[in-house]
């Protein structure tokens, strides 16, 4: 047994690809008392290689051989802890050319259940795998592996160690945000930012916090987006991560208009998978856009026709009608549709349903709207009690009146000072 294993020793050092599949095939019929220890100086020899072109070549080439030759056994029940390690170094191989998928479906080969030796090195490893996925862009794969590692791990955690608790959770974030459930992902990478600043690097902390940020940005537009923006917002660590995505949150945040040169600025920062193209030609981010631009909308109207909308929004009049729709029944957007009249119907919002971007000015202006209006409709009533109806006639002629000449002003300010109201209201 000792024999075998010093030779095995030396047919690795010397790269003797056939005396390692000799020795290898000599044990293939053995008990598990002289296989294991000879398998095991096998995966010790070749890992302890030094990491060059022929060296890498070898340790494919003989890890490759045992792999195959140990393959009735492994199925057996025998020597999965070996095939485990030899598979293991296949990974590393791979791994280190790049070829993702390759590695991770190398090692998913493996008896993962019988080749680790505790709970925790079956769910670090079933993390790895998930981690690995990830990076060949297989979402399904990773997630199916993401699944088996939690069902290693207990309800409470206690029996894995920390390490592998947050490696678990930092795969869960990039599983989601690589499905594309933004929202989850969002929520998962706050959570990891707000981690132990001694016990993590604090760029890797900055890191999960501008993922976060980026995938709320992507999340469907709503009051759950609102309250995960307002908590990332408000982090005292946001002036520390890149400003192009602390200001397009910020802007979100605070209802803003969000305009096509910021649109673009941004997603030329996003992940491959976060500027996926969808089924109607456009991107994931420039749903997102759209979605928040109808939202901050009610900001500055109380009802807004679908054709003005459309060319904002930069869509034809029907296909935001459509969106609105969707946002509504999803109750991510309180508002109703006109369809005699074209129209997306805002419903009025509180103070604090319209966020705290709002300044004192603004409130000081929405206060005295406020009181103009109620004046406006205790007047109407006053004059439908007296029952003067050529009172209310000519009371109506006038608002309208009015109207027309604030819209007549808005028109000239606009062909005056186009970058004026573009700043104000985009």
């Amino acid at each position: 047994m000792s024999g075998a294993s010093d030779n095995i020793e030396s047919a690795v050092k010397a790269l003797n690809l056939s005396s390692v599949r000799a020795i290898v095939e000599s044990v293939s019929n053995a008990a598990p008392a002289v296989s294991k220890p000879v398998l095991k100086s096998l995966c010790l020899s070749l890992s302890e290689l030094p990491k060059t072109q022929a060296s890498n070549d070898f340790i494919e080439a003989a890890a490759s051989s045992a792999v195959d030759v140990l393959r009735p056994r492994v199925a057996a029940g025998v020597d999965a802890d070996a095939d485990y390690q030899l598979r293991f170094l296949l990974y590393l191989v791979h791994y280190a050319t790049g070829d993702f998928y390759r590695a991770a479906t190398i090692l998913s080969q493996a008896k993962i259940d019988e080749g680790c030796p505790t709970d925790e090195a079956r769910a670090e490893a079933c993390i790895k795998l998930s981690q690995t996925f990830l990076k060949a862009s297989d979402d399904v794969n990773a997630d199916k592996w993401l699944k088996i590692a939690k069902d290693w791990i207990s309800k409470d955690g206690s029996n894995i160690g920390w390490s592998v608790s947050v490696q678990f959770n930092a795969c869960w974030a990039q599983v989601l945000d690589a499905r594309k459930r933004f929202m989850e992902a969002a929520q998962r990478y706050l959570q990891l930012s707000l981690l132990h600043r001694d016990k993590v690097d604090e760029d890797e902390l900055l890191f999960m916090l501008e993922k976060a940020a980026k995938c709320v940005v992507l999340a469907p537009a709503g009051p759950q987006r609102k309250r995960v923006m307002g908590t990332i917002v408000n982090d005292e660590r946001i002036s520390l991560i890149n400003p192009r995505v602390s200001s397009m949150l910020d802007r979100m945040y605070n209802d803003c208009f969000v305009s096509p040169k910021d649109a673009q600025d941004l997603e030329a920062m996003l992940e491959d998978h976060q500027r996926a193209i969808m089924s109607d030609g456009n991107t994931i981010f420039q749903r997102a856009v759209r979605e928040h631009n109808i939202n901050a909308s009610q900001r500055v109207y109380s009802s807004i026709s679908f054709a003005s909308l459309s060319r904002r929004l930069n869509m034809d009049p029907e296909s935001v009608e459509k969106l609105a729709a969707t946002m509504i029944s999803e109750k991510r957007l309180a508002a109703s549709i006109d369809q005699v009249d074209g129209m997306l119907v805002f419903e009025k919002r509180s103070e604090s349903e319209m966020g705290s971007g709002s300044n004192s000015s603004s409130s000081s202006s929405s206060s005295s709207s406020s009181s103009s209006s109620s004046a406006a409709v205790n007047n109407i009533g006053k004059v439908i009690k007296e029952g003067d109806v050529s009172k209310l006639i000519s009371y109506d002629a006038k608002v309208r009146e009015v109207c027309k000449g604030i819209n007549s002003t808005f028109e000239e300010i606009n062909k005056s000072y186009p970058a004026l109201v573009k700043k104000v209201l985009f």
